[in-house]
């Protein structure tokens, strides 16, 4: 669960969006990005973003820890 009000969940992802690096190894549809602050309920401080391979198109995103 996202730590911020469901109205600043897409801007969350935007910005981690843009600030995503390689994708996972092994996995090209899977990005793990730090955020520098907690974004979940349970202290998690980055988001995991899956797109579809090739795309930008979003899958969905969510907190994980790095």
């Amino acid at each position: 669960m996202f730590s911020v009000p469901r109205n600043e969940v897409l801007e969350l992802v935007d910005q981690a969006w843009k600030r995503r690096a390689a994708a996972v190894p092994g996995d090209p549809g899977a990005f793990v990005v730090p955020m520098g602050r907690t974004v979940g309920t349970a202290g998690e401080t980055a988001l995991r973003i899956i797109v579809r391979p090739g795309t930008n198109q979003i899958v969905t995103a969510y907190p994980v820890v790095p």
